[in-house]
């Protein structure tokens, strides 16, 4: 880490690791509170993909589809950074794969808030730590933290690559980038987006230095590792991507999301859903960059129109577990005209989330 890098954070730990940690207080009495009026037990909240990951930690990946009794499908679409982060907690707390994975998440989490408030605060020179923390206090999907999805560490990884790219830092900001393409498959994009920044903000020269591209390249180190991994497990490299069709998950869907308002009523979850990824894939990127952040642009761009190419099933989540949207409500939540309504609505749609969670509805999944 470059020795501006370290003042910088230096400073950010001098002045404002009280208001950080008092953001983590509040983001965990609320979580908790919510999960225990709806819960009689912390572990109720590990639901869907939670059982996926804990079965990573505890039995591998799977060799061969339906080896365990479930059909065509296999463990292949969850990607290795959160469970080897879940079995690192349960080595060291001896606790079971579930309850370590939700612990593990949970810390990832924290160490989320403190990524995205250094990337915030670099982001924009009036940085409004009040509005920040309401953003993350608030968020209305943040019933993931508990639930031992890889959300939180997605977010830290592609903070952190970010935030270091913003610095000049072109060491850490492709070996962060490296590291979050273990955590999802859209993951490696933050790579690609740092080089749109760099070279908007620094001249195509910087991004053509060989000194550049080396570590460039070195950022797709943790994807190809998946990869090969898969390929000598199970003769196929991209099962991770095959798999999906197991869950009905095929990239021609992604017309029948953007035409579902005409095709649903205003009551069907897909009717505001197919409006939410319109808005998401247009509206959002505008103002990122009208804003001139390429990089948070592009990434919400792919990170939104590759699952939609999927189906409706789990939009909300990576629409919302997205640096760019934390970002986009950020500045709604500086503004003074649109944060009483914006938090209003946040709140309302968290007690929703929750409450859908542990009912079992599956538009939460």
């Amino acid at each position: 880490m470059s020795e501006t890098n370290l003042r910088s954070l230096r400073q950010i730990l001098k002045s404002d690791i009280l208001i950080i940690l008092l953001i983590m207080v509040g983001y965990l009495i609320l979580q908790l509170g919510l999960i225990f009026y709806f819960a009689d037990d912390y572990s109720q909240a590990c639901r869907w993909d939670c059982g996926w990951y804990g079965n990573v930690i505890k039995d591998g990946y799977d060799v061969a589809p339906g080896e365990r009794g479930n059909g065509g499908v296999a463990n292949w679409a969850f990607f290795p950074l959160n469970p080897l982060i879940g079995g690192l907690v349960s080595g060291v707390t001896g606790l079971e794969a579930q309850p370590a994975l939700q612990i593990g998440s949970e810390l990832a989490n924290l160490a989320a808030i403190f990524a995205l408030f250094i990337l915030f605060r670099t982001l924009d020179p009036n940085f409004d730590r009040l509005a920040f923390a309401l953003v993350i206090i608030a968020n209305p999907y943040s019933i993931y933290t508990s639930a031992g999805y890889s959300e939180p560490i997605f977010i830290t990884m592609m903070a952190a690559s970010l935030y270091f790219a913003r610095s000049g830092n072109v060491v850490l900001q492709n070996l962060f980038a490296a590291v979050s393409g273990t955590s999802r498959v859209t993951g490696i994009i933050v790579a690609g987006a740092n080089v749109i920044q760099a070279a908007a903000s620094r001249g195509i020269k910087t991004v053509l230095s060989p000194h550049y591209i080396f570590w460039f390249l070195i950022s797709g180190l943790g994807l190809a590792a998946f990869i090969l991994f898969l390929y000598f497990h199970t003769g196929d490299g991209l099962a991770f991507r095959h798999v999906q069709v197991a869950w009905s998950r095929t990239p021609d869907k992604l017309l029948r999301v953007l035409s579902g308002f005409m095709d649903y009523p205003p009551t069907d979850y897909r009717f505001w859903g197919s409006l939410g990824v319109i808005a998401s894939i247009s509206v959002l990127p505008g103002i990122l960059i009208w804003k001139k952040h390429y990089d948070l642009a592009v990434i919400h761009v792919i990170s939104v129109v590759l699952p939609a190419m999927t189906n409706f099933i789990s939009l909300p989540r990576y629409m919302m577990w997205q640096v760019s949207t934390f970002f986009i409500l950020y500045l709604l939540m500086k503004n003074r005209f649109t944060w009483p309504v914006l938090i209003g609505l946040m709140l309302v749609l968290k007690f929703l989330v929750f409450r859908s969670w542990f009912a079992g509805d599956n538009w939460v999944i």
